[in-house]
């Protein structure tokens, strides 16, 4: 079928101008409306494309930086997160925009950018992973602390950089939620005059007495500040309790000094502030004679004036643990949580 194309009569100004209005406004304007509408659509796409090349380019050399310099594992955690998000953002912004195009202006998506974007979080997530200590770390399913268990106080498995994948009990009761058991005397089953090996470690029953260990706990009080609960029933079923707004350890090398306990408050006494910048001891390593004498590890030196470790007693005349002058405990819960 052949299209039948009206001649124009050019000789007339007015006939013409009398023909283009009779004929082509309304196919013109609408063509030039939607012309108009592509062409902002198009900006838009370069300008979310140039954000994202802006992006990349800041996280090139943060990434950079990274390599460069020691960081807390925390840093890489915060970089990771924020390539993710920023990509997903991005990529999720771009399908939408031009599946709409697709489905009703019959243009074709640039999958090609959208390709782009997701190979380059790929890439960088990749990069970013490889970058801890020079190893290769795996994302873990599993929280770096209790606070995402809410109210629940049952045993869960956490991931905290340097230690892995290990279970812990968290207390949402004693407290409030989110805090992580590092240390919980009930029933005197379990002997704590142990080594230097044992302390590191840990030892006891989740289910019972027990001790987190050192090194976990130094791993997790590294990985972001901590604050700690220390929980105390006397055998009238009287509770105390002290609390420290700062609260950390050092390494194995440093004697798992207690380099961070600040901001006291609390009702059962600041007695552990004596311990502050205090290697641990136990009976076979550091202060051997005042592990020896208080019968379990602890931050002992010249002042001490608490043990938690010590033996589970209820008699005034044998060292057992003591808090100040509070020597007979019926339950003793040492409780840490990430700080607000």
């Amino acid at each position: 079928m052949r299209l039948q194309v009206k001649k124009w009569n050019l000789s007339n100004h007015s006939d013409y101008e009398k023909q283009c209005g009779q004929y082509c406004y309304k196919i013109v304007k609408t063509l030039l409306n939607f012309l108009k509408f592509l062409k902002n659509e198009n900006d838009n796409f370069n300008s979310i494309i140039e954000g994202k090349d802006r992006q990349i380019a800041e996280l090139q050399a943060k990434l950079t930086s990274l390599y460069s310099n020691e960081h807390k594992p925390n840093e890489f955690d915060s970089l990771r997160k924020l390539i993710t998000e920023s990509n997903t953002a991005v990529i999720n912004e771009l399908r939408s925009q031009f599946l709409d195009f697709h489905n009703n202006g019959e243009i074709k998506p640039p999958y090609d950018s959208l390709k782009r974007c997701q190979n380059e979080s790929t890439e960088y997530n990749t990069k970013v992973n490889e970058s801890k200590g020079g190893e290769t770390y795996i994302e873990s399913p599993y929280p770096n602390s209790c606070v995402p268990f809410g109210n629940s106080s049952k045993q869960y498995k956490i991931n905290v950089a340097g230690a892995g994948s290990f279970h812990v009990l968290c207390d949402a009761h004693t407290a409030g939620p989110g805090w992580i058991t590092i240390l919980r005397r009930a029933d005197g089953k379990v002997d704590f005059d142990r080594d230097w090996n044992a302390y590191r470690n840990g030892f006891g029953s989740l289910n019972g007495d027990f001790f987190i260990g050192l090194e976990k706990l130094h791993y997790i009080t590294k990985s972001q500040p901590y604050e700690l609960y220390v929980h105390l029933k006397q055998l009238n079923g009287q509770t105390i309790h002290a609390r420290y707004g700062e609260f950390a350890i050092s390494n194995e090398k440093e004697k798992y000094n207690l380099i961070k306990l600040d901001l006291y408050s609390g009702t059962a006494g600041d007695y552990l502030k004596t311990s502050k910048h205090t290697g641990f001891s136990t009976k076979n390593k550091v202060n051997i004679q005042y592990a020896k004498k208080f019968n379990g590890g602890w931050w002992f030196n010249d002042y001490t004036k608490s043990n938690l470790n010590g033996k589970y007693v209820a008699d005034n005349n044998l060292v057992g643990m003591f808090w100040g002058d509070l020597k007979i405990l019926n339950l003793v819960k040492m409780l840490i949580r990430p700080k607000v």
